[in-house]
C-alpha cells in the first residue's frame, strides 16, 4: 500500500509548453531557459514555438535548442490565437502552458499549479508581473494593473476566476473541448476564450502564485495609443459578440468607454451654445476626471505613492479617448464598411 502511494507522488505528467511570437530575438533565449531550468524535469516538458514571420534572427537563435519544435504559421496576418491553436495542434503533453516569447516562467510554477488542475478544473493561471517595472511610466502603469487586477473578480485572492489570461495552463483536452481560440480576433482572445471555455462546463482557478514575468517593452506615447486602441476594439469587438449571452460579456466596459465619450465631449461641444457654459463644462470635466475619485481607495489598497497614483489616475481619464477610437474603427467593420488596415 505504501509502495502504491509512493508511485501515486512520482507521477509527473509530461506539459507541453506553446510559445508564440514574431521577431522576439531580443526575448526568446531568455524565454527558452527559464522553462529548460525551470524546477520540473526537462524530459517531461516539450516545448513548440509557433513563428508569426519572423525576419530577425528568432529562429536561428531557436536552432541552437535541439528539442524545439518550430512551427511557421501560414496566415498573411497571424494572429495569437492562430499560433496557439496551430501549437496545441502539435502538443503531445497532458497539459498545455501557453506564453508569449516576451515573458519568462517562474520556476516553482508547475509544481505549484498542477495539483490544482484536478476535477473540473482544467485551466490555472497566476501572477504576471512586469520584468522591468520602473524602466519608463508605461511599465510601471502596466506592472501595476497587472498586481491590482487579479481578474476582476479574485483580486490578490486564490480561488474560482471568471478568465485567464494569455500566460494560462490548462489540460489539452479541455482545450480540444471548448474549440480552442478565434484565430480572427488580434485582441481579445483570451476572454473569448475564457468564456467558451467555462460554458463547456470547466472551471478557471486563478492562483495567487508567481507564474511569469513580462516585457512590455513599450516606450513611446505612439505604442501607448496603439495599444490602447486595440483594447477598446476588444472590448468593443467582444460585446458585440456577446451582446445577446446571459453574461452580456465586455458590454459594460464598451458602453462606459463609447457613451461616457460621446457625453462627455457633448457637454463640452453643447456648452458653446447654452448660456449654462460653465456649468456644463465643469460637469463634463468632472466626468472626464471621475477616475480621481478612486485614488484614495487605491492608496488604501496598494500603498502606493501619490505622485505615481496621480499619473495612474491621470491615465485612467485619458485612456478612454484611443479606446473610443478603438471602438469606432471596429463599429465601420461591423457595419459592413471597408476593413480598415489592422495597426498591430
Amino acid at each position: 500500500m505504501q509502495e502504491k502511494q509512493n508511485n501515486k507522488k512520482k507521477y509527473l505528467p509530461k506539459i507541453s509548453i506553446v510559445i508564440i511570437g514574431i521577431n522576439v530575438e531580443k526575448y526568446i533565449k531568455d524565454c527558452l531557459d527559464s522553462i529548460l531550468n525551470c524546477n520540473y524535469p526537462s524530459s517531461h516538458l516539450e516545448i513548440i514555438y509557433s513563428d508569426g514571420g519572423s525576419k530577425d534572427k528568432t529562429l536561428e537563435i531557436i536552432k541552437s535548442y535541439k528539442q524545439i519544435k518550430v512551427i511557421n504559421l501560414k496566415r498573411d496576418n497571424p494572429t495569437p490565437g492562430n499560433g496557439r491553436n496551430e501549437g496545441a495542434k502539435q502538443a503531445t503533453g497532458e497539459f498545455i502552458q501557453f506564453m508569449d516569447a516576451d515573458t519568462i516562467l517562474s520556476a516553482d510554477w508547475f509544481n505549484l499549479s498542477l495539483p490544482y488542475l484536478k476535477n473540473s478544473t482544467q485551466a490555472i493561471w497566476g501572477r504576471r508581473l512586469e520584468r522591468y517595472p520602473d524602466k519608463n511610466i508605461f511599465h510601471k502603469i502596466g506592472n501595476f494593473e497587472w498586481a491590482i487586477m487579479g481578474d476582476g473578480s479574485t483580486g490578490h485572492q486564490s480561488g474560482t476566476a471568471r478568465s485567464f489570461g494569455g500566460d494560462v495552463l490548462m489540460s489539452k483536452s479541455a482545450f480540444h473541448t471548448s474549440e480552442g481560440y478565434d484565430i480572427d480576433l488580434v485582441a481579445g482572445e483570451d476572454p473569448d476564450f475564457s468564456y467558451r471555455f467555462r460554458k463547456a462546463g470547466f472551471l478557471i482557478y486563478r492562483l495567487n502564485e508567481s507564474m511569469t514575468l513580462h516585457d512590455l517593452n513599450m516606450n513611446s506615447f505612439l505604442q501607448y495609443w496603439k495599444r490602447s486602441m486595440r483594447s477598446g476594439h476588444a472590448y468593443a469587438e467582444i460585446a458585440f459578440r456577446y451582446m445577446r449571452s446571459e453574461e452580456k460579456l465586455f458590454l459594460r466596459e464598451f458602453l462606459r468607454i463609447f457613451l461616457g465619450t460621446i457625453f462627455i465631449f457633448g457637454l463640452f461641444s453643447i456648452s458653446y451654445f447654452t448660456p449654462f457654459s460653465i456649468p456644463m463644462m465643469v460637469l463634463g470635466l468632472l466626468i472626464f476626471l471621475r477616475p480621481f475619485a478612486r485614488i484614495f481607495h487605491l492608496r488604501k489598497k496598494t500603498n502606493s505613492n501619490w505622485d505615481f497614483l496621480l499619473k495612474y489616475c491621470s491615465h485612467l481619464s485619458f485612456v478612454i479617448i484611443p479606446q473610443f477610437l478603438g471602438s469606432i474603427r471596429f463599429m465601420i467593420t461591423w457595419f459592413g464598411y471597408p476593413k480598415i488596415k489592422n495597426s498591430r
